[in-house]
């Protein structure tokens, strides 16, 4: 007889591994914000981004190590864990956004987006991708730099609001493949009783 995961049991740790996924994801926007000054950094920003369902997958691991060492850790126990870490994470990684456009960047990342597109080889590259009449039809014939401004003037609770949607979006996908990675099925092994000999 296996010891059963409750609820409480796996909230308990997606709450804990949440948290590391919010930082994982708080690292990323960091390295982001950082790529503007240092081009460098936008790599570093990928393959945070990337690598974070692979986070995922260890850290769900690490929970069916605890839970269930031994014996069978199902579909939907995996995939519980995993959709709960999810939920966690982006609410970490939300009031991070939050915090930080409220209180620190001062206008710092769309200053750097404007100064970008005073380069001319951006602006030949966007008139070549039909980006620049795409941004026009979608401003009302504005510019690009119109629409870096109409963005620069939305709060940031809705970035940190629009983060949380996203990431409570992608959640049940992402959750949904880690599960598949981590699931031990039962083998069915059944052991005939001891008879009399």
């Amino acid at each position: 007889m296996f010891p059963k995961v409750t609820f409480r049991q796996t909230n308990a740790f997606a709450m804990q591994y949440g948290a590391v996924m919010g930082v994982w994801g708080l690292v990323a926007n960091a390295c982001f914000v950082g790529s503007f000054s240092m081009p460098g950094l936008s790599m570093l920003f990928l393959l945070l981004s990337v690598s974070s369902p692979v986070l995922a997958v260890f850290l769900t691991r690490r929970f069916r190590a605890h839970v269930a060492p031994q014996g069978p850790f199902l579909f939907h126990q995996a995939f519980l864990h995993t959709l709960l870490m999810g939920v966690y994470a982006a609410i970490w990684v939300a009031f991070g956004v939050y915090i930080y456009l409220a209180y620190f960047d001062h206008g710092y990342i769309f200053d750097a987006y404007l100064n970008s597109l005073n380069d001319p080889a951006l602006q030949e590259q966007m008139q070549q991708l039909g980006m620049t009449e795409q941004i026009a039809m979608m401003t009302g014939g504005g510019t690009p730099h119109d629409f870096v401004k109409a963005l620069q003037a939305i709060p940031p609770a809705n970035y940190a609001a629009m983060s949380l949607y996203m990431s409570l979006l992608l959640a049940p996908v992402i959750s949904l493949f880690v599960a598949l990675a981590c699931r031990r099925p039962d083998s069915g092994r059944t052991f005939p009783p001891q008879g009399n000999n």
